[in-house]
């Protein structure tokens, strides 16, 4: 139950969202959440989050009786590319837009906190990424959190890459 919580709170943390999986009989509580947050960026962050590194497989604290565990994993797997690419797509205005309203979401220390004790951003990048995905989403991101941060004054600061 530890591991439930925690989860949850790196979950809320993450997202910039409060919304908890939900558990119940639907045993789809990982996409009726995914489907409530409402940045890509967010999105992204969630998903990346239901990943276990021990284990190399995404998990579901309320599987679907109907799929397989590696099934609950394959689409986790393929939902958390399919947002990465997603962002991606965009261009950086619509980068800048997306991921300023996921950091308003977590409130400016909240954010601050997380993007700095461990870059969590460098996290949320799914391993079916290539190589030049990785490349074009680190580029992008720090430069926008950069331009936030000079937006910004100072207010919001990234660690030094």
């Amino acid at each position: 139950m530890q591991a439930s919580a925690a989860v949850s709170r790196r979950n809320s943390s993450l997202t910039g969202s409060a919304a908890e999986p939900e558990h119940g009989n639907s045993g789809l509580g990982w996409r009726r959440t995914a489907a409530q947050i409402s940045t890509v960026f967010g999105r992204m962050s969630f998903l990346a989050a239901l990943f276990d590194p021990s284990t190399g497989k995404y998990r579901d604290e309320s599987p679907d009786p109907m799929l397989a565990m590696q099934d609950v994993n394959r689409a986790i797997r393929h939902s958390h590319y399919q947002a990465f690419s997603q962002w991606l797509g965009f261009s950086l205005a619509e980068q800048k837009r997306d991921l300023s309203e996921f950091l308003y979401g977590c409130g400016a220390a909240e954010s601050q906190r997380n993007w700095n004790s461990v870059r969590a951003y460098r996290q949320l990048v799914p391993l079916a990424a290539r190589d030049v995905e990785r490349q074009l989403y680190m580029a992008d991101l720090e430069t926008l959190l950069e331009l936030l941060r000079a937006e910004n004054s100072g207010a919001f600061s990234i660690p030094e890459a």
